[in-house]
């Protein structure tokens, strides 16, 4: 796959035939002009390009295609792409409309680039990219509103939720500005709410959901209005014990068709009536979680028992976090994917650790500790050196201990 001016495709074909700059022209284009041409300099005329096409047995359309539609049809067909082939496709459609000015071209695919790399959870990557973003959007503001929501979406699956609001907040506060519809403005206000309760300002995150609630029977998409119910009770339960029958099934009837999001929504309840000491309840959301997601060899499956796994430990369900440790684990290699091996190694570790099998729990972590390192963010890796060193603490190894602490310690007067 390749990208070829007009001039380069000239130049090439008259080089692979043979033929001199003076044999092409003959006495119908100037030397000099035809130079030009090749070397991109000026634009041939219709006449130039017949004369052209004729003289170096080439297609006349395939000679008229220009850069800019060379890559106008590259992206028309990504989405035959998938996995590092797109990402690669991207890239490389990114390199020529950026190399040859076409802005709003390389917004297009810098977006696309930007949403693939947040979708598989490539942090670096996406950080490599966003000063490229910021100077393509400085160029064109019109793209304010795409920037925006991109940026925001970055910072919170990236867990860094302060930054995140401030994103959310610029795009709930120009919802007029930006045409956002009710299912936008439904939607920023839930993540908002969702990043407030991560940082546990439940007053704050209760304001924002309350704020999608009361505006609820004006979105269109079920699966946001179901995500808005699911926030509300969440909210509702974590604040006030409280949990309402009511709008509980309304969100379930939103989510029916979306049975991923609904064994999330299950599975978010189930561990905040864990922390309220409701046994009973915890067991039934968890068990209303696994039904609703079945089982299956794919990819969101694998990651979706990575949450359970989370969950079940948190929550001191040991044994049953270990009865699904084997099947995430062997998923992942499955895969070959190093972020799911990462985090089911380290679930490994941890229900080894909470069983007091040592040398076993040492092993995962730094199988774990592997993993990660080909992957994570310098934040990622300082909390992983740290709990390595107290790991190692505990286990009376004092050298590796100091070793990690150490680590840790460089990449912390960086952060």
């Amino acid at each position: 796959m390749e990208i070829l001016s007009i001039g380069e495709k000239i130049k090439r074909s008259r080089i692979y035939k043979g033929i001199t700059l003076k044999d092409l022209c003959e006495d119908k284009i100037s030397m000099s002009k035809m130079s030009s041409i090749e070397n991109n300099k000026i634009k041939p005329d219709e006449d130039i390009l017949k004369f052209v096409a004729e003289k170096l047995d080439l297609r006349l359309e395939y000679l008229k295609q220009d850069v800019r539609e060379q890559i106008t049809t590259n992206m028309s067909s990504v989405g035959n792409y998938k996995g590092e082939e797109l990402e690669q496709y991207l890239k490389f459609n990114l390199e020529h409309s950026t190399r040859y000015c076409y802005t709003d071209l390389s917004l297009k695919i810098i977006h696309r680039l930007f949403n693939y790399y947040l979708e598989t959870g490539k942090y670096n990557e996406v950080e490599t990219l966003i000063p490229n973003y910021y100077e393509l959007y400085q160029e064109n503001v019109d793209v304010e509103k795409v920037y925006y929501k991109d940026m925001a979406m970055y910072f919170f699956k990236a867990e860094e939720y302060l930054e995140a609001i401030t994103y959310f907040d610029k795009l709930c506060k120009s919802a007029d500005e930006y045409n956002l519809d009710d299912n936008n403005i439904g939607q920023n206000y839930l993540y908002e709410s969702i990043c407030y309760s991560n940082l546990s300002l439940f007053d704050k995150a209760s304001y924002y959901i309350n704020e999608s609630l009361n505006n609820v029977e004006k979105i269109t998409d079920n699966k946001i209005k179901g995500e808005i119910m699911t926030q509300y009770l969440c909210l509702e339960l974590k604040t006030s014990n409280k949990f309402d029958e009511q709008i509980f099934r309304q969100a379930c009837e939103c989510l029916e068709e979306y049975k991923d999001i609904l064994s999330e929504s299950y599975l978010r309840i189930a561990k905040i009536f864990s922390d309220k000491g409701n046994n009973e309840k915890f067991n039934e959301f968890m068990n209303k979680s696994f039904e609703a997601r079945g089982s299956s060899k794919s990819y969101e499956y694998a990651n979706y028992l990575i949450r359970c796994l989370e969950v079940l430990i948190s929550c001191g369900e040991i044994n049953k976090a270990e009865s699904i440790s084997d099947e995430t684990l062997n998923l992942a290699i499955y895969f070959n994917d190093v972020k799911l091996i990462d985090k089911a190694y380290y679930y490994k570790a941890q229900i080894c650790g909470c069983k007091q099998e040592e040398r076993q729990m040492e092993m995962y972590m730094n199988l774990s500790m592997d993993a990660l390192m080909k992957f994570g963010t310098p934040k990622q890796r300082y909390k992983r050196y740290m709990e390595m060193g107290y790991m190692y603490y505990e286990l009376q190894d004092l050298q590796e201990s100091l070793k990690y602490f150490s680590l840790a310690n460089r990449i912390k007067n960086k952060l």
